[in-house]
């Protein structure tokens, strides 16, 4: 504790001081090309995160420092029509209280069944995509997202939307 002290008010004082926290240098992210689709054809999956999984957890999420990830079917966890008592929240980096209300407040499946309806998206994906990001090392994500992201080419999928929390 003491040297915690220290070493605040020397950066306070503007004097040097040393800290053994490596401080992560951020990654440049190059952005990929537009599309070149239309969105009327396209078939757009849903990714998460944010820990949503079937009641009983099946994958056996860790609400913190998870290495695992899921695919759940949508119309089984937040059904189209009655109860979203279907799905549970594995995280503990944030209130799911407003979540379980309204799942589409984590990922926007009621939009997207709209515009599906409406033809503005091809295709809603019926299958999501889920882990839980809370605390994850940055390796351990990074391969997550390695993984889901494979499966999402093999199966032809034209866009996904990652939510986050």
């Amino acid at each position: 504790a003491e040297r915690g002290v220290d070493m605040l008010l020397a950066k306070l004082k503007g004097q040097p001081f040393q800290t053994e926290t490596r401080v992560p240098v951020p990654k440049e992210i190059h952005i990929p090309p537009p599309m070149g689709k239309d969105l009327s054809s396209c078939e757009i999956a849903l990714v998460t995160d944010g820990g949503m999984v079937p009641r009983e957890n099946p994958d056996g999420f860790k609400t913190r420092m998870n290495s695992a990830w899921g695919t759940y079917d949508l119309d089984q966890i937040i059904p189209q029509e009655g109860s979203t008592d279907k799905f549970a929240i594995v995280h503990t980096g944030y209130s799911p209280v407003f979540v379980k209300e309204n799942p589409s407040r984590l990922v926007p499946v009621d939009a997207l069944r709209d515009l599906e309806k409406e033809g503005i998206i091809g295709k809603l994906h019926q299958t999501l995509y889920s882990t839980c990001g809370n605390a994850g090392s940055e390796a351990q994500m990074k391969e997550i997202g390695g993984q889901i992201a494979d499966q999402l080419k093999k199966k032809g999928i034209d866009a996904a939307i990652l939510t986050s929390t």
